[in-house]
């Protein structure tokens, strides 16, 4: 594979590190006029999915909120020609930061700038970046990356005529990452149904082939409005108990699992190793490979189901802003 070669230093991410502090992104999305918290599931890992304790969101339906906190200092260095180790730009042009970001999917890309760096030695300054992006603009795999370029040129002297000086020119990548916005991140699509005389709640799953069945299309949970103890299930309700939710989700996965179970006459789960993508298996395929669930028996899978939803859900209260 060939090497990019540059004719102008560039910054590399380990240098980029005693300037920049970078925590992980926060995503939201509008429901009802109420913004709600996304989780980033294995956020340091290449691609991280997302994942919606309510089981609401999805890229057709609702928007997405990107929120980076940013803290920079020592930008000095950066104009400094006689400090090698970071100088990027002569000392009167303009360094500036920006989100850079790729949807493949939806065969869009963007690039947003946030702000302009100031210019000093040891103050601390935050950016607080908010992106809204619309529905169905991203789909599938999103690439972010936080880049730092010139915003503005300056007027070299003779010792600083090597360095980048052209406007949009990138001096550095400072952090990059991919999610996942469709597929393996939330379980389930949760509907609201009106069906009196009918239980609290089904599991819905029109299966014909788990390999090609789209699970946001063919599985979803029906909450029943008209059932008694609907404010049991409903988060908004002073009655709300978190942990029925949880066992509801937990048996409604498990039961998922055991109807393709049941459907391939296979303990094996053969139909895991060739899918589609966005797919049932693919979503089976996760679970157990992925997230190591132990698939050997209902009970098994039950209580991998309960444990792994109980954890993600008391992690999203727990680090909820």
């Amino acid at each position: 594979m060939a090497k990019n070669i540059t004719l102008f230093p560039v910054l590399t991410k380990q240098r980029l590190k005693d300037i920049f502090t970078v925590p992980i992104p926060i995503l939201k999305y509008t429901r009802g006029g109420v913004i709600h918290q996304l989780t980033i599931e294995d956020p340091y890992s290449p691609i991280s999915s997302i994942n919606d304790e309510k089981g609401y969101w999805n890229a057709d339906e609702y928007d997405l909120y990107f929120e980076w906190n940013i803290t920079y200092k020592n930008t000095s260095w950066l104009y400094d020609y006689n400090n090698w180790e970071y100088a990027c730009a002569c000392n009167n042009a303009k360094i500036g930061l920006a989100l850079s970001w790729y949807s493949s999917d939806s065969r869009r890309r963007n690039t947003i700038p946030l702000t302009t760096l100031v210019n000093d030695s040891d103050m601390l300054h935050p950016v607080n970046s908010k992106i809204h992006f619309d529905i169905a603009e991203l789909r599938g795999e999103v690439g972010f990356s936080l880049i730092m370029y010139i915003s503005e040129a300056g007027t070299p002297k003779d010792e600083e005529r090597h360095f980048a000086n052209i406007p949009g020119t990138i001096l550095g990548t400072i952090e990059t990452f991919t999610i996942c916005l469709d597929g393996n991140g939330s379980f389930f699509t949760i509907c609201e149904v009106n069906k009196p005389g009918q239980p609290l709640w089904d599991v819905e799953y029109n299966l014909d082939d788990p390999s090609s069945d789209q699970f946001s299309d063919c599985v979803a949970i029906n909450l029943n409005r008209a059932h008694k103890k609907y404010p049991l299930v409903k988060r908004d309700s002073g009655m709300f108990c978190q942990q029925l939710l949880i066992e509801i989700m937990g048996n409604s996965i498990a039961t998922i699992i055991e109807m393709v179970r049941a459907f391939e006459k296979d303990d094996n789960f053969d139909c895991l190793s060739d899918f589609e993508e966005g797919s049932v298996a693919q979503a089976l395929s996760y679970f157990k490979e992925k997230l190591l669930w132990d698939f050997s028996n209902p009970i098994t899978v039950s209580h991998s189901a309960r444990l792994y939803i109980e954890k993600n859900i008391r992690d999203y209260e727990n680090n909820r802003v």
